[in-house]
């Protein structure tokens, strides 16, 4: 009986580990696609971030933290994109982007020049709402 009691501890044993190990393994894996995802994330362009801003489900939250993390650079570079373009889906976004995370002087400004250009009298009247928006947002002396 007792080798029997022995043979029954050494498979609970064995088992034991190889659980420990498969889910050790699975962790690991876990953490490394999250790490991934991570690096993939602070890789991104601005462009990129731009893109999975308009996306949603959940990437504007993931954008907008990296937009926050880089601080100025990434609303100098928003805005230095807003210059370039006329009026378009990125444009809107930006000016949301802008407007959300970083309510300036500078971005009241960027949004104006970005309003002046748009065609449409309409969207043009919103987007000056916006800037005005922004302009109550934004401390100023600072």
């Amino acid at each position: 009986m007792k080798p029997l009691i022995g043979i029954v501890a050494s498979c609970l044993l064995i088992s034991g580990i190889i659980i420990l190990v498969f889910v050790g393994f699975a962790t690991a894996r876990k953490r490394a696609s999250a790490d991934r995802s991570k690096a993939r994330v602070n890789a991104m362009s601005m462009r990129e971030l731009i893109d999975l801003y308009q996306h949603g489900s959940g990437g504007e939250s993931e954008a907008g933290r990296r937009f926050k993390s880089l601080g100025s650079k990434a609303r100098d570079e928003l805005i230095q994109i807003l210059d370039s373009i006329q009026s378009s889906d990125d444009g809107d976004t930006i000016v949301e982007i802008l407007h959300v995370y970083f309510p300036s002087e500078e971005s009241y400004l960027a949004v104006g020049r970005y309003a002046d250009r748009v065609g449409d009298p309409k969207r043009r009247e919103f987007f000056h709402a916006v800037q005005n928006l922004m302009k109550e947002h934004f401390p100023r002396g600072k």
